[in-house]
């Protein structure tokens, strides 16, 4: 499926959302599984939101949720109408998560995501995270971990539990 299709199809979703405060059915977007659907906003290259699914979820639903998930990210005041003309808009597909024994070997940089989970916390970071950063591997992991709300080094702990997974990642042409 062409990129511009899902990048175009979140905008929309978005707008009518913030329009009329629902949204109507697009049968462009095909109802295959995925590992998951993230839509991220960007405002003069700063982060001004990201939400998504995980999990076996069809791509139509998962987007539906994601875009409609970032206009209300709890890190940023919600998204007015006549700011969506400032933002920029990405879509990332997720392949479904892979659990890893040994992150510090299994995990590579600009490919991979990572999902850290221990005692019923959670933390995910997309693959395009550590590169925007400049993180090296040791501190995409400790940041997977802060995401989760642990202590930087639990990925290190052997009841904490890394998944990894893969994203075809979809921008605007700004």
């Amino acid at each position: 499926m062409e990129g511009s299709v899902l990048v175009n199809e979140a905008r929309k979703i978005i707008r009518s959302y913030l329009e009329r405060g629902g949204i109507s059915d697009n049968t462009e977007i095909l109802d295959r599984k995925c590992g998951g659907v993230f839509v991220t906003l960007h405002k003069k290259g700063e982060l001004r939101g990201c939400i998504g699914t995980v999990g076996g979820v069809k791509l139509k639903e998962g987007l539906k949720r994601a875009a409609i998930g970032v206009i209300h990210d709890p890190r940023f005041p919600p998204l007015e109408l006549d700011e969506l003309k400032e933002v920029d808009v990405e879509v990332s597909v997720l392949t479904p998560p892979v659990r890893v024994a040994e992150p510090e070997k299994e995990v590579v940089i600009g490919r991979d995501g990572i999902i850290v989970q221990k005692g019923g916390r959670s933390g995910l970071l997309l693959p395009q995270v550590p590169v925007e950063e400049g993180w090296n591997l040791g501190e995409f992991l400790a940041y997977g971990c802060l995401k989760a709300g642990l202590q930087e080094g639990c990925w290190r702990d052997p009841g904490t539990i890394i998944f990894k997974f893969a994203a075809d990642v979809f921008r605007e042409d700004s």
